[in-house]
């Protein structure tokens, strides 16, 4: 957004030499469509990057209209979240069978959705599939991201037979987490649907695990 003044003087029609102007973004709340036809944004990362950008000032959702997106998503730190503005990515239809975020996962880069150091997230009704073989990690968490709830989801790995951390539904490795509520959601696939792992230095602390 940009924001312009200038001096209205009697017979002064040249405004150049005394207008100031601004540019400024504008925090965002409410909801907000993603779709390929007349969508806010086109992509889930366009809207993320839209977050990043402005922040937040009130709770957002993002409502993802049907169909196949092949992305992969990385949820950094939001400026303005807190445990009543929260972030809300979710199918606009409430049914995980309509959106499929899907991605080829590979030894350097073994992720669908990385909520990297995030706060105050709700992922809710999507369908999410990781597609690259042996290694198949569908949601990662690590950085210390708290208050993260994923409910209602179906979460599908790659079938593999190569080690937990390489192909599980839900992975933390050696990452301080906080507050993880996992709910209702429907696991496919991989060495193991949801893979814990923290050591003295790195703690996850307040997991709750419902189905």
């Amino acid at each position: 957004t940009e924001l312009k003044a200038w001096v209205n003087v009697v017979n002064d029609t040249f405004n150049l030499n005394d207008t100031a102007s601004s540019s400024f973004n504008v925090c965002m709340s409410g909801a907000y469509s993603i779709s390929a036809i007349n969508g806010d944004y086109t992509t889930i990362n366009n809207a993320m990057n839209a977050l990043y950008a402005n922040g937040i000032c009130g709770p957002v959702v993002l409502n993802i209209d049907s169909g196949i997106y092949n992305e992969q998503v990385i949820i950094y730190p939001i400026n303005g979240t807190d445990t009543t503005n929260t972030i809300t990515i979710q199918s606009i239809q409430q049914d995980s069978s309509t959106v499929s975020i899907q991605h080829i996962t590979s030894s350097t880069s073994n992720h669908v959705v990385w909520i990297k150091g995030a706060s105050n997230i709700i992922i809710k009704h999507l369908g999410i599939k990781a597609i690259g073989g042996q290694y198949g990690n569908v949601i990662k968490l690590s950085d210390g991201s708290e208050n993260i709830k994923i409910s209602n989801n179906s979460i599908e790995s790659s079938f593999t037979t190569m080690t937990q951390s390489q192909a599980s539904g839900i992975s933390i490795s050696n990452e301080n987490v906080e507050n993880l509520e996992i709910d209702h959601n429907y696991f496919l696939n991989g060495h193991k649907v949801i893979s814990l792992n923290g050591i003295s230095a790195n703690n996850i602390n307040k997991v709750m695990i419902t189905n």
